[in-house]
């Protein structure tokens, strides 16, 4: 599937549509810009999406000097799986 460009949304259309947006995040592929007055807040991606850039980015980190190195980034690095929020 060829990656396509991201669909700018606003918050009302995603607590509206999350639903929807998810499906067709998860099977079309599709991409989604969260923009709050008008500003980009957030991006909605797939989890294969999410997984392949956090594997570039981590290669990319492991060619860095460690002098230089972002924190978080090298924590998340190490987990390979995403973490799970658990509510209280």
């Amino acid at each position: 599937m060829e990656p396509r460009e991201p669909i700018t949304i606003n918050t009302t259309d995603l607590r509206i549509k999350t639903r929807d947006l998810m499906e067709r995040v998860k099977f079309n592929g599709e991409r989604f810009i969260v923009e709050t007055f008008g500003r980009p807040m957030v991006v909605i991606i797939s989890l294969d999406d999410f997984m392949r850039v956090k594997e570039i980015l981590c290669n990319q980190a492991h060619q860095v000097p460690d002098s230089h190195s972002n924190d978080n980034l090298t924590m998340a690095c190490r987990n390979n799986e995403p973490r799970k929020i658990v509510r209280k």
